[in-house]
């Protein structure tokens, strides 16, 4: 199917869909998407090892027979990470934010930090930074499984690396739940410190 085609064209088969919210934000191929009605790119979600089997069933599920459960149900699990991808897209377009860049210029997307808390190095990728329409940096992570954490540890974790990097800390937090297709702020962004995480991670140690 054209749909396929579009797929296998994009030639990066092995990422997953947090990649492709942080593809659409870059506005990498995103031609591509809407020309795929926002849904080729989805199928990239599928882990590099079941990538096979993946496209057989998407096959069989296009021409299915419908005593195929199997078919059936991984064609179901394609349409809701399809669904998913493109909710995030329309969201994206529609929010007024910027993405956020370091003095050297590089994108405040998946930004690699490399400190230490106390005495234990820590490394961590933030997947977004974004500027707000009022001026505010937000530390964004996307979530595609169906758990949002309630703390705003991990983001926080983020901002502060952020803050010892660059000198600037995000003010606001927000986890992207993909399956309920909404930006869901983080309460209690500014508990998580240098000093506070350094006596927590010091206790790992």
């Amino acid at each position: 199917s054209y749909l396929l085609q579009g797929v296998l064209a994009d030639g990066t088969l092995n990422g997953s869909l947090s990649d492709f919210f942080v593809s659409a934000i870059k506005g990498d191929n995103i031609g591509q998407v809407d020309e795929t009605a926002h849904g080729a790119r989805y199928f990239l979600s599928q882990p590099k090892n079941e990538k096979e089997e993946a496209i057989k069933a998407y096959k069989k599920a296009i021409y299915f027979d419908p005593t195929d459960y199997d078919a059936r149900k991984k064609l179901r699990e394609l349409q809701e990470k399809k669904e998913m991808f493109a909710n995030f897209v329309e969201i994206w377009r529609n929010l007024g934010w910027k993405i956020w860049a370091t003095p050297e210029g590089v994108p405040g997307i998946e930004i690699e930090f490399n400190n230490s808390f106390g005495n234990v190095p820590v490394k961590a990728f933030a997947d977004l930074i974004a500027v707000l329409p009022t001026g505010e940096l937000a530390v964004v992570d996307f979530k595609t499984g169906s758990y949002t954490p309630d703390s705003a540890m991990q983001l926080g974790v983020y901002a502060t690396l952020m803050e010892m990097q660059f000198g600037v800390r995000p003010t606001k937090a927000y986890f992207y739940s993909a399956r309920d297709a909404q930006f869901k702020e983080a309460a209690g962004l500014n508990r998580w410190t240098e000093p506070v995480l350094s006596e927590m991670f010091n206790k790992f140690a």
